[in-house]
């Protein structure tokens, strides 16, 4: 059990100095300083039956950070047996640049975040463009990675237009990771 915690770090603190290596904006230093974070690997299945609340396909792939109820970093990913993370598997690689986006914004407080406080003096509006904002940067980063490869990118405005509608309900369903969503606002 130990040697998958080791290996799991190894990979994210890897996927981690890539995310740097592509984004202008990620130092060498940012990432080198960040605690990996928790990892909650589900499957496929066990997402669009018990997690998504808008549509979503069973041969997607799927991923979130969030606080968990301790207050812990974490990154959710889906995997094909829930257990594992396929080594060397792009699309897989992709998904962890995209949640580690998210990881360094909150972390570094970089363009795009909300701490708890901050909430309060934001419209709701305010707080849309931010959940955008982040979005947009973590699927620029992601189609970076897939690029490196010549593999077909994802669609930015329709996975944001996603993205967002699952993290504050906007779907019709229950908002189920609206509590979980992490933004960090820029000072």
């Amino acid at each position: 059990m130990d040697l998958v915690i080791v290996n799991v770090a190894h990979y994210l603190k890897q996927m981690l100095f890539m995310l740097a290596l592509l984004d202008p904006t990620v130092t060498l230093t940012d990432v080198s300083n960040i605690h990996v974070p928790n990892v909650e690997l589900v499957t496929i299945e066990h997402f669009v039956n018990n997690i998504c609340t808008c549509e979503c396909n069973p041969n997607g792939m799927y991923g979130r950070f969030y606080l968990d109820s301790d207050g812990h970093t974490t990154l959710m990913l889906t995997t094909q047996d829930g257990m594992n993370i396929p080594w060397g598997d792009i699309r897989t690689d992709s998904l962890a640049i995209h949640e580690l986006t998210h990881l360094v914004q909150y972390e570094h407080k970089k363009f795009g975040g909300l701490h708890t406080g901050s909430l309060m003096s934001l419209s709701e509006e305010e707080i849309e463009e931010i959940r955008v904002r982040s979005e947009r940067h973590a699927y620029e980063n992601q189609n970076a990675y897939l690029d490196m490869y010549n593999m077909p990118q994802v669609d930015i405005d329709k996975r944001i237009e996603w993205s967002v509608a699952m993290s504050t309900g906007g779907c019709g369903g229950e908002g189920k990771l609206a509590g979980t969503a992490v933004l960090v606002v820029p000072d």
